[in-house]
């Protein structure tokens, strides 16, 4: 029997806040730096965003009080509870305030003496603490006291009668249906920036639309499992295919619109499963017991006609709550394959969802002119509430200076084009920097696509020789029908040392599983490069020249073949690559089940085209201290590699970046990971160059926000707005997250549809204190470089890499790849 929730009155429900842990002092990571500077390349260019400030008045100000209960509390719920029995008394001293659990109460109201209430068992003391001035709120220094504002900001989104689903607030009673299997639901979504004493708080505001599916996820997961029945839960792909399609999905309830996102597949339960109702009549609340499949007959006339499927586990809005829904009555939201198969669903769909950054930001206007209408409308209680705080919303979104950086040209070793809107395709036809010549290697195929195979292959052969000046031979061809069985006998009967290349096809039913099996067996048992292509692939007509060129540009790619380069020896990134210079990039896969992989690349030349990629699994429950001592195991073979590949040269500049970072996560990458780098470097007993003095390289460390809440609109004509253009640098002081700190935003991409997502960037170190212009222009160049996309990225090429590559090996292979793919893209 689960806890019974105490909750405290209505008016003040939503006072109450509680974290983990203390929050981290990041001002901290900012000791001893000097005041950053803004990058100086590039035009100026004017830019709108969807931040709002937050003001406090002069003469006010957030009183931070501690407290203290006797005798003391066992648990955080006791603690509520007494909280919960004092609260009239606490209103009657403070008027307003938030409880921070534990022992913070944060008020507008500065109390002279210590505050001493009793309750029925227990003793409440307030103690002031300290004072945040109106002048410190607004120069964004609140520390704990940011849990106010996310207060206020809760009730000021609340006025607008949305749900609320994680971040975002969905508007599900007015939902839009389309003409495909698709409706869309109205949503927005806010969040909290600025409290790193650089500016006032600001909340970011941000509308958008979401696909809502006709389809249950019953029929999602069966239509994913190739024919398998998506009720063999004893089968390990089958329960693997519900939680890869289920957990963190949003879903909404076909038979009331609530929309609710999945946290667990509980296959303990079924429709069948008792539940405890709670039936209110005029004076009692009673209790009965009931199962699911009676519930939704009983308050919703909904019959189930599968009794074998498990129960979703939904994030509850309370505490102690907890909320099971059937998959048979819940629609997935959002883009997947069927969508994305359906040409006309995806147009409709895309039409409907991606706004145009004119349409979005007038609908981010209209949200905050309501938020802000609500806050100063007398009879309504958010009015109250920001007069209580001394607070006021802007009306008018803050505006920002950026620079848009010169345009970069694309090198293909013969020749060189300057790229136009972020995008080189016309120029691929070209030939590639460094095409590979495959004379050795291995087709397998299912006999079912003999009848087409001599055609389309030799269809491949010319797209690779004609446009890309790239030879492929006649391969040894294999037939396996069987490939869930015969695939790994197959291949250890027909893979030699000297095989350059695996290509399969695979057909449509099993493919999931072959492909896993496939990649598994030749990334850790058989080393060797490998293309898998769907039989469906073959048989289309529609676009097959695209389609047949991205495979050969991917394959050429995985032989770490440079396809182009962007010229680095660009004095605006000066030091960097004017000396040696090596770009790593790190992040983190997580599984559902819990699992991590961390994926590590380095760059080995002079133009950071050529990498040496390593993965590992971390396991559970040490994943900090087993990463740092991975990340000084692979740094070090990377830079043995380095000086390998460069005649004796180690780098003098070494530039990290470091992938899917949340904010409370620095302090523990800049005492583990920077760290690690570190300890090292300290560790090489070399000389640079063969001279006299030490080798100690220049370390720089930069984190790419997993998050980014900001958007950025470029005034057109009109009085409208467009996506700022490629290449575009916002660096303003003030939209940093920690004074002192060097932070931007880059727009490397040019958006034809939707709104365009900046990616934000912080240099966690940098003990050459190089300037922030160069990295700013180093991190757009790389964009340029990711091999598997003829534009611009939205992140630098080596973090893009070690992404792709945590992923791959996290959900295909999990197990750490054969030391002898390190020097190829085998992951793409």
């Amino acid at each position: 029997m689960p806890p019974v929730q105490v909750r405290p009155p209505p008016e003040a429900q939503f006072s109450f806040f509680s974290d983990a842990g203390k929050l981290p002092d990041l001002m901290t990571l900012a000791a001893g730096r000097t005041p950053v500077q803004s990058g100086c390349t590039g035009k100026p260019v004017k830019l709108t965003t969807n931040s709002f400030a937050l003001t406090m008045s002069d003469g006010g100000g957030i009183n931070h009080y501690t407290y203290a209960i006797e005798p003391a509390c066992t648990s955080e719920n006791e603690e509520r509870e007494v909280l919960t029995e004092l609260w009239p008394k606490l209103a009657k001293e403070l008027n307003a305030f938030v409880v921070h659990c534990p022992k913070s109460i944060f008020s507008p109201t500065r109390l002279e003496n210590t505050l001493v209430l009793h309750g029925k068992a227990c003793t409440l003391t307030v103690d002031f603490h300290q004072q945040f001035t109106a002048q410190q709120v607004n120069s964004g220094t609140v520390g704990e006291a940011q849990v106010v504002f996310r207060h206020i900001l809760k009730n000021l989104c609340k006025s607008q009668m949305y749900q609320k689903v994680g971040r975002r607030f969905f508007n599900n009673d007015d939902a839009m249906s389309g003409k495909s299997a698709t409706m869309v639901f109205r949503s927005f979504y806010s969040y909290l920036g600025n409290f790193g004493g650089t500016c006032c708080p600001h909340m970011h505001i941000d509308a958008s639309f979401r696909a809502v599916h006709r389809k249950t996820m019953v029929e999602y997961v069966a239509g994913s499992l190739d024919g398998a029945s998506p009720w063999s839960f004893d089968e390990p792909s089958v329960a693997a295919m519900w939680r890869e399609k289920c957990v963190g999905a949003i879903v909404v309830t076909s038979y009331n619109n609530r929309i609710y996102r999945i946290k667990d597949v509980r296959f303990d339960l079924t429709p069948r499963s008792e539940l405890t109702l709670c039936v209110r009549d005029d004076k009692n609340v009673k209790s009965r017991q009931s199962t699911f499949v009676q519930y939704y007959q009983a308050y919703y006339q909904k019959e189930l006609t599968e009794f074998r499927q498990p129960l979703l586990e939904a994030i509850p809005d309370r505490r102690n709550e907890q909320i099971f829904l059937v998959p048979e009555f819940c629609c997935p939201t959002g883009f997947n394959d069927d969508i994305r198969k359906d040409k006309a669903t995806m147009q409709e769909v895309i039409k409907t969802t991606k706004l145009s950054p004119s349409e979005r930001f007038v609908s981010s206007m209209h949200l905050a002119g309501e938020i802000s209408k609500c806050s100063l409308d007398e009879r309504r209680k958010e009015h109250k509430l920001m007069q209580d705080w001394s607070l006021k919303v802007s009306p008018e979104p803050t505006e920002v200076e950026g620079r848009q950086l010169e345009a970069l040209q694309v090198d293909f070793g013969k020749k060189a084009f300057q790229i136009e809107e972020g995008n080189f395709q016309r120029w691929m036809r070209n030939g590639l920097q460094c095409s590979v010549n495959l004379y050795n290697w291995l087709f397998i195929y299912p006999e079912s696509d003999v009848a087409v195979l001599d055609i389309w292959l030799r269809s491949l052969r010319d797209i690779a020789q004609v446009a890309f000046e790239m030879h492929i031979g006649d391969p040894q061809r294999v037939i396996c029908s069987d490939q869930c069985t015969d695939l790994p006998d197959v291949l250890e009967k027909h893979v030699t040392p000297s095989t350059q290349m695996v290509l399969l096809l695979t057909p449509s039913k099993d493919s999931t599983k072959v492909y896993r099996l496939f990649k598994q067996y030749t990334t850790v048992t058989l080393p060797v490069i490998t293309q898998v292509v769907k039989s469906e692939t073959i048989r289309k007509r529609q676009n097959i020249a695209a389609v047949l060129s991205r495979i050969v540009l991917q394959i050429n790619a995985k032989f770490a073949g440079p396809l182009w380069h962007i010229p680095l020896d660009n004095v605006a990134l000066k030091p960097l690559f004017f000396d040696a210079t090596m770009v790593v990039g790190i992040d983190v896969y997580s599984s559902l089940d819990g699992e991590q992989c961390m994926g590590f690349t380095a760059s080995l030349n002079t133009s950071a085209t050529e990498y040496y990629s390593m993965a590992t699994m971390l396991p559970q429950g040490m994943q900090t201290e087993t990463m740092a001592l991975k990340i000084q195991e692979f740094f070090r073979d990377a830079l043995l590699e380095f000086a390998k590949r460069n005649d004796g040269t180690a780098p003098q500049h070494v530039v990290v970046y470091r992938g899917s970072v949340n904010t409370q996560d620095w302090m523990t990458i800049r005492d583990f990971e920077v760290k690690a780098f570190n300890m090292v470097l300290d560790a090489m007993e070399c000389t640079a160059d063969g001279g006299d003095r030490p080798y100690k390289p220049a370390l720089v460390f930069v984190v790419a926000a997993k998050f980014t809440p900001m958007r950025f609109y470029a005034p057109f004509c009109d009085k409208s707005h467009k996506n700022p253009e490629a290449g575009t640098i916002v660096d303003a002081p003030f939209l940093g997250v920690v004074k002192d700190l060097p932070s931007f935003y880059l727009i490397s991409q040019a958006v034809s549809k939707g709104t365009v997502v900046p990616a934000h960037f912080t240099v966690l170190h940098d003990s050459p204190h190089v300037s922030v212009a160069a990295i700013e222009n180093l991190t757009y160049r790389l964009c340029y470089l990711y091999f598997n996309c003829v534009a611009g990225v939205r992140l630098p090429a080596p973090l893009q890499y070690a992404k792709k590559l945590a992923e791959f090996i996290g959900t295909s292979v999990r197990a750490e790849p054969h030391k002898r793919l390190r020097r190829s893209f085998f992951y793409l």
